[in-house]
């Protein structure tokens, strides 16, 4: 292109994009709405692509493999030198992230991660800023509909040719679709509607739309263009500025900037601004400081690097480095074949998928290393997790499973025998086992009632919320109906996750507390086991291997010293402390009993059998 087809202000909004995003990642406090960065970047890939599409079927010249080959070579290059670069990174200094990356790894590849991310966690949630490759969602939001809209435009292709405002009703109406479908899933299931392509396409359809009435704009006096481009420049720059992840998002909010970046693109005003050698250089290296500012960000997270002001400073500057040798050298190279880069893709891919696989003591020899990978990563998914869980039996899943397929009519009670029931969350789902071998050849029957991620109270109006349906139907009817037969209610649950206040807690303890005493059914709390803001394995290795300690940890410690001592001061002899029972190491492999960020393993869970089973004939419970 030449200086007269460059678009200056495209240029522009590339840079303010990557930079808002850079800048909300990097916790900086003015930008707060910076993820709004993202759906900028969705709108002028929708221009550039409806405009290359449209064009090319204007003048009988569009190719579909053509568009093909250049998205391959535009996009996937400085991808897989990134993914690669981290992978040799973390095989080296976080052995315990190796796996969990790698996973990530080859859906990112692949650019299905938006699917993997929509499975295990949300965009904003707190554990998400120790993804690595947690930014690449969009790159595979906007792949497949790289793969499909083509082809849409292409069964459009007779209507467009032969009456452009049939298609324009047609294409509108198709953004009208996404947008509702998006409000409808964002009210029901925000996760499912921020990462899902179809539910966001909506957004790149609008810069679609720019295009589409391009020629309209000779109709509008300069002046008011002027006007109008000030006006919607504003609005875009207040909400970044306004904005925060409070905010469900996307949500018809979401509207907003993305019909102000629209309207920027459509008046096409060139000003002086646009024009600067720096902005269009950050617009140029735009994609590659996507790729590589979030990757650098967390591996300073996972070291505490992050801190203070100076070092997100220095972490930007590192990003901008490897941004700057991305481009030149990945980006602007030429010898690059489509033939190569997708060959190269494939052996990634498998290498990695092979990796996930195999033995992880191939992977890392030694015994120590070996061990807390395995707890980090392989755990969780482990047949000993799951005979710890419950799992698939009676610890309901949410996100795996559906409420109605489920019920609670699987859960037995024996009438010939006293009835003990463990009930809340995962952290109560963990000691399962460990109760099994309490009350094994006791007079007593064992019931588990336990979820993920909720408090065990009755909730108003839960929609379509899983885990708490799970909770009501206990408290409802299960409960009532079979509470003649319940001699004791254990409680377990991460408290601090649910307490908004010390109040907040309080209320929900009495909310629990009066339900069981209406029923003259004695109750057991089990106090706030420690948390941690990492996964355990991962913090264990880096205290050992660097000696960092965490100023997180400590926060969090100090934080599970007062929910426990308020739970005490409420509960009194209701009331079993956790932490009187320090962790312990598994002393002929050298790893923690906890393999999260605040779950026993089977082996540390035990470890609480004797005081349990103690406190346990304290509250009168026979046993052996």
């Amino acid at each position: 292109m030449d200086n007269k087809q460059f678009r200056f202000d495209l240029s522009f909004l590339r840079a303010f994009s990557v930079l808002v995003v850079l800048f909300y990642h990097y916790n900086f406090f003015l930008f707060s709405g910076g993820f709004v960065g993202v759906d900028v970047f969705f709108v002028i890939s929708g221009y550039l692509m409806t405009s290359i599409i449209l064009s090319g079927i204007q003048s009988n010249t569009f190719n579909l493999i053509t568009f093909y080959k250049k998205r391959i070579i535009r996009i996937i290059p400085a991808l897989l030198f990134m993914l690669i670069f981290f992978l040799i990174t973390l095989y080296f200094f976080i052995p315990t992230q190796f796996i969990i990356y790698l996973k990530s790894a080859y859906s990112s590849c692949l650019f299905f991660s938006n699917f993997i991310f929509y499975l295990n966690s949300g965009y904003f949630d707190y554990y998400s800023q120790f993804n690595f490759l947690l930014h690449t969602w969009s790159l595979s939001v906007e792949w497949q509909l790289y793969m499909v809209y083509p082809l849409l435009l292409l069964l459009l292709k007779k209507i467009y040719l032969r009456n452009i405002e049939i298609f324009k009703i047609i294409y509108i109406f198709l953004i009208a679709l996404s947008f509702l479908l998006m409000n409808i899933y964002s009210r029901s299931n925000p996760s499912y509607a921020f990462y899902m392509f179809y539910l966001r396409a909506w957004e790149m359809m609008f810069g679609g739309l720019a295009f589409i009435y391009s020629y309209n704009l000779i109709k509008i006096n300069n002046n008011i263009k002027k006007y109008i481009f000030i006006i919607s420049l504003v609005i875009l720059f207040g909400f970044v500025l306004i904005a925060n992840k409070t905010l469900t998002w996307p949500s018809y909010l979401t509207l907003v900037p993305v019909f102000a970046v629209s309207i920027i693109i459509f008046i096409n005003v060139d000003i002086k601004l646009f024009h600067n050698k720096i902005i269009t250089y950050l617009g140029n290296i735009s994609y590659s400081l996507y790729l590589w500012h979030w990757p650098i960000y967390v591996l300073s997270a996972y070291f505490s690097l992050n801190i203070n002001i100076l070092n997100r400073i220095f972490l930007i500057l590192i990003s901008l480095l490897f941004a700057i040798i991305s481009y030149h050298f990945i980006e602007k190279t030429k010898f690059i074949k489509v033939k190569f880069v997708l060959f190269i893709s494939i052996v990634f891919s498998l290498f990695t998928i092979i990796l996930t696989e195999i033995d992880i003591r191939t992977i890392y020899p030694t015994r120590y290393k070996s061990n807390l990978v395995y707890y980090a990563t392989n755990y969780p998914s482990s047949t000993q997790c799951k005979a710890q869980y419950s799992y698939n039996n009676h610890h309901f899943q949410p996100k795996k499973q559906n409420f109605l397929d489920f019920y609670l009519n699987k859960v037995e009670v024996d009438t010939s025998k006293k009835n003990v029931i463990l009930l809340g969350d995962s952290h109560a789902g963990m000691f399962i086992k460990t109760f099994k071998n309490i009350f094994k050849n006791s007079d007593y029957n064992l019931i588990q009632i336990t979820t993920n991620g909720a408090y065990p109270m009755i909730y108003p109006n839960p929609g379509k919320e899983q885990e708490k349906f799970f909770f009501n139907y206990f408290f409802k009817e299960f409960f009532p109906k079979n509470s003649n037969h319940i001699d004791l209610v254990i409680i377990s649950s991460s408290y601090i996750y649910y307490a908004v206040s010390n109040e907040d807690l309080l209320e929900k303890i009495d909310n629990t507390e009066s339900y069981f005493k209406q029923f003259n059914v004695k109750t057991l709390f089990l106090g706030q086991n420690m948390i941690y803001d990492i996964d355990f394995p991962t913090k264990y290795y880096l205290k050992n291997c660097y000696s960092i300690t965490r100023k997180q940890d400590e926060i969090l410690k100090e934080n599970v010293l007062k929910i426990n001592a308020l739970l005490k001061d409420k509960l009194n002899d209701k009331y079993l402390d956790l932490l009187k029972l320090p962790i312990k190491e598994v002393s002929n492999v050298g790893i923690p009993y906890v393999h999260d960020t605040g779950h026993f393993t089977f082996y540390g869970a035990e470890q609480y059998a004797p005081y349990i089973k103690n406190k346990l004939i304290e509250c009168g419970v026979a046993l052996k």
